[in-house]
């Protein structure tokens, strides 16, 4: 015997309240949609405009760093996010990596002072940076997977 068995009343409330929580399941997955396709045209715009979009995204990621690694896993980044931020004493080349299931990654290194560097998957995996302090966004359109940028261990105090 329950302790609160289940009357006609009951099920009634019970079925409104499983109802109501499906709603509002689907309207986040709906909201998240919407959001995610407002932002994937920050992917394709030129260099010089992503700077006014920065922080501007949608995902779900992990992040790791270690003293000479930063890393991300994303699922379902559209916009501009950001990864990390680097310190370079003195010009250093970087190994870029990313690992895509779906969707598209670049990396904006935004320098200080200075113009962006772009990295994308097609490029080649050794970056040369230039010194200086930097801050890092991964800049997806309904992108699923990785990405990973290793400095040399003599680069990072």
């Amino acid at each position: 015997m329950s302790v609160f068995p289940l009357t006609g009343k009951r099920k009634k409330i019970a079925k409104i309240i499983v109802a109501c929580i499906a709603c509002i399941a689907c309207l986040t997955i709906v909201s998240s949609i919407y959001r995610s396709v407002q932002l994937e045209s920050i992917y394709d715009l030129p260099e010089n405009e992503v700077v006014y979009h920065l922080d501007q995204y949608s995902t779900s990621s992990k992040e790791n760093s270690t003293d000479h690694t930063l890393s991300s896993t994303f699922w379902w980044l559209s916009g501009a996010c950001p990864i990390g931020s680097l310190q370079l004493p003195q010009a250093q080349v970087c190994t870029v990596s990313a690992r895509q299931s779906i969707g598209a990654i670049k990396l904006f290194f935004f320098p200080q002072e200075g113009t962006p560097v772009v990295w994308a998957p097609t490029d080649d995996p050794s970056l040369p940076l230039t010194a200086g302090s930097y801050k890092v966004y991964g800049i997806g359109k309904h992108f699923f997977g990785s990405v990973e940028i290793a400095l040399p261990p003599q680069s990072q105090p």
